[in-house]
């Protein structure tokens, strides 16, 4: 049944947590986009486009999840629907992980939180393969850890350190500009 592991009415609960868990998470990658914190790249701006696209996919998946949880997976609407999921997925994790690799290498966002980004999109990219695994819950606790991490990281430097990180050696000027 598409509801596994959740019964019927288990799945329209956790499917209407999801997708407003996910709608929270759309908001803040748009945010994570117009911030510049990933730095002024193509595969920044294109990685976090992406997913923002495949997390705007999710909630839309999350939702028909609901109509056809009573159907077979494989089964008409509902295996589509399991193709939507792996999009969403799939488009996630590579936006994610391309804008984390982006963000470490600009230096516009400080400590950990370029790893947290590009952590998060590396995830994303093996639920793929856990989702068909008994730990699929436990995964996606973790994916959404990790995207509470990236919010985090958003709240607490919500813009882009001017001028990047200074190189090694090098001692800041007290001279106004």
């Amino acid at each position: 049944m598409f509801s596994y592991p959740w019964t019927s009415a288990e799945l329209v609960a956790v499917s209407l947590v999801e997708a407003l868990a996910l709608g929270l998470g759309l908001v803040g990658f748009a945010a994570l986009r117009s911030s510049g914190v990933a730095g002024p790249t193509r595969g920044a701006r294109v990685g976090l486009a992406v997913a923002v696209g495949g997390t705007a996919l999710f909630v839309v998946a999350e939702l028909a999840s609901i109509a056809v949880r009573d159907q077979y997976s494989d089964e008409g609407a509902a295996g589509a629907l399991g193709g939507v999921f792996g999009l969403a997925t799939l488009l996630l994790g590579a936006g994610l992980a391309a804008a984390g690799i982006a963000a470490r290498r600009a230096r516009l966002w400080g400590s950990w939180r370029p790893t947290a980004l590009l952590a998060c999109g590396l995830w994303t990219l093996a639920m793929l393969g856990i989702v068909l695994t008994p730990v699929m819950p436990l995964g996606v606790t973790v994916m959404g850890l990790l995207q509470a991490a990236i919010g985090v990281a958003l709240l607490t430097c919500p813009t882009a350190v001017a001028g990047g990180v200074e190189p090694a050696g090098t001692i800041p000027s007290i001279a106004l500009p």
